[in-house]
């Protein structure tokens, strides 16, 4: 790491002393320089890596606290738009958080710390994962939130993550999330060790309305209503569940 420094730091003055590429003469300069050198390169180094798409597991840099997300479902459309907000803590600081996501295209990305707005970067990174780049300082450890506004399939021939079906020429729209098909709907921490309190919110045609809904929760141009497993549970109660155990039916 040394080499290509060590190769600029000497040269000759005018009387034919040598001195460093700074123009100063003495060893301390160099040894000095040199090190800071180095420094610079370990920052570049751990920013490159942390650029880098993770394996199968996202790592321990963040973890989730409690999730947000709404979903406008239409099951007559090949399409669906969200928006979550994941509210998570960072463990120590990154110019990047990686999330699991499959085949979601991200419109806005956005981040809070404490008084702080965060905007980011998309970065692509395969078929599982989406990565969030800080512009400008890196994330800090500590809480954030962040809110990602995003489009996704609604898939007709594979039935994992949110799909279709027709029968009697009616479509429905049905979801599967195990084992890790949950990424297909939300950018998330798709993986069964975070169990994670969740807020679901789906927006629907009037048409589409279930009938046991309760009115409480009707909109006039579509249904709110939160539901875990199947299950209606109250807007206050948020319960922790891994991705993989919610369901929209």
């Amino acid at each position: 790491m040394m080499l290509p420094f060590s190769i600029c730091t000497a040269s000759l003055d005018r009387r034919g002393q040598k001195k460093n590429a700074l123009g100063m003469l003495g060893p301390m300069n160099a040894i000095w320089a040199t090190g800071f050198f180095g420094l610079w390169l370990t920052a570049v180094s751990i920013s490159a890596v942390a650029q880098e798409p993770p394996g199968f597991r996202l790592g321990d840099v963040a973890e989730p606290r409690r999730y947000e997300a709404q979903v406008a479902l239409d099951p007559r459309e090949e399409t669906f738009s969200g928006e979550i907000r994941i509210h998570l803590v960072f463990s120590r600081a990154t110019p990047v958080l990686w999330l699991n996501a499959h085949r979601l295209t991200v419109q806005s990305a956005e981040f809070r710390q404490g008084a702080r707005t965060i905007a980011a970067k998309v970065l692509p990174g395969g078929e599982d994962h989406l990565g969030f780049a800080a512009e400008g300082e890196p994330f800090a450890a500590g809480p954030a939130t962040a809110t990602i506004r995003y489009t996704g399939v609604i898939d007709r021939v594979d039935s994992r993550g949110v799909y279709s079906q027709e029968d009697n020429g009616e479509w429905y729209v049905v979801t599967q999330f195990e084992a890790i098909s949950a990424r297909r709907a939300f950018p998330c921490f798709d993986e069964p060790g975070w169990k994670t309190p969740w807020q679901l919110t789906i927006d629907a045609p009037p048409e589409y309305i279930w009938p046991g809904a309760p009115a409480a929760i009707r909109k006039f141009t579509g249904i709110k209503y939160h539901r875990i497993t199947g299950r209606d549970v109250p807007q206050n109660r948020k319960l922790p569940y891994s991705p993989a155990l919610l369901a929209i039916l």
